[in-house]
């Protein structure tokens, strides 16, 4: 495929003219997966990829006894095939949503073994007030997501400068709350007593006020996140935008992962938020929560804000990271619902 790479080549243990190959575009924001077949050596390919499998491949292993059962690392776990690739389900038997960089099977052992890693997604929710702290969180880590709020005063100008240089951007979506009005969203807020016209009328507003995004979270919104009918027409859009939607869990009680299944939308939610108290020994111990979360199921998403703290605390434990977790982008870290 064009501009791409080869990540791996395997040669068949049954016959002598095939083999398989994997190549990679995710460097060149290409996420599809590219697995084939050669029976000819090398001189036709045929790809044996369906629509059963997401994530951009890594690796690929035939097993030794069964040509027909083939095993499939992608940026999002396991795949197994027992037809040569006619079919392939994911493997999620105590097996978490994991890039799966290395595969090996121990021929006398009849063991599988996988390469891989943990991987925790930082989204700084807010942004739209203060440039000089959302630059220089930007300068920390550039897999660091932002969110932005809608009609906020410096929104546009700090979307676009974080755009330029090459920030992930979400649009942080203003909700209704369960103690609204008395506690206010701000400028763009999704309310429960909309219409459906007006709600999705609104919803299109503040999309095109904040450029560049490609997915949302919800902005409070512990009220309308726990109605499903509202849900259902937000995301429907969502959808139809190509948009991916990580919930804050705001309310316990939210629909927004069953709606999400419904309409076969990209979905996350948080795991952690990080500052909720703007403390410096605070944020450390949800950074480590967020880390441990994050080796334990090979994935965690923690929510913060421009704050001060966040980032001189973020600024010390970032560089920790090194052969724990990897900080990836929102986009990497969701999923249609199964």
């Amino acid at each position: 495929p064009l501009n791409t790479w080869c990540y791996h080549i395997e040669a068949s243990n049954f016959n002598k003219g095939s083999a398989y190959a994997v190549f990679d575009g995710h460097t060149t924001n290409d996420m599809n997966t590219y697995a084939y077949k050669t029976t000819d050596f090398g001189k036709t390919w045929k790809s044996i990829v369906t629509d059963d499998i997401y994530g951009f491949a890594r690796n690929i292993q035939e097993d030794y006894v069964n040509e027909d059962l083939l095993f499939l690392g992608t940026e999002f776990g396991l795949y197994i095939s027992i037809d040569g690739g006619t079919h392939w389900s994911q493997f999620t038997n105590n097996m978490p949503s994991v890039p799966v960089h290395y595969i090996d099977l121990q021929a006398q052992t009849n063991d599988l073994v996988m390469g891989t890693h943990g991987r925790g997604v930082i989204i700084i929710d807010d942004i739209s007030y203060d440039k000089k702290i959302a630059m220089a969180l930007c300068d920390l880590d550039s897999n660091i997501t932002f969110s932005v709020l809608p009609f906020a005063p410096f929104g546009k100008i700090i979307s676009k400068q974080l755009h330029a240089k090459g920030s992930q951007l979400m649009l942080h979506l203003p909700m209704e709350p369960v103690k609204h009005p008395e506690v206010n969203p701000g400028p763009g807020a999704i309310l429960s007593s909309m219409s459906p016209d007006t709600l999705l009328d609104q919803l299109k507003k503040n999309m095109d006020d904040v450029p560049n995004i490609v997915g949302v979270n919800n902005h409070m919104g512990s009220k309308i996140t726990t109605r499903s009918a509202q849900m259902n027409q937000i995301f429907t859009i969502l959808k139809r935008e190509n948009l991916f939607f990580i919930d804050s869990r705001t309310a316990p009680e939210s629909k927004c992962k069953a709606s999400a299944r419904l309409l076969k939308l990209r979905f996350g939610q948080r795991d952690v938020f990080l500052d909720n108290f703007q403390n410096r020994e605070y944020i450390t111990g949800q950074f480590e929560k967020l880390k441990a979360l994050a080796i334990k199921h090979g994935s965690a998403i923690g929510i913060g804000h421009p704050y001060e703290a966040t980032l001189h605390t973020l600024s010390s434990e970032l560089p920790k990271l090194k052969n724990k977790i990897k900080i990836v982008r929102a986009d990497r870290l969701v999923s249609i619902p199964g």
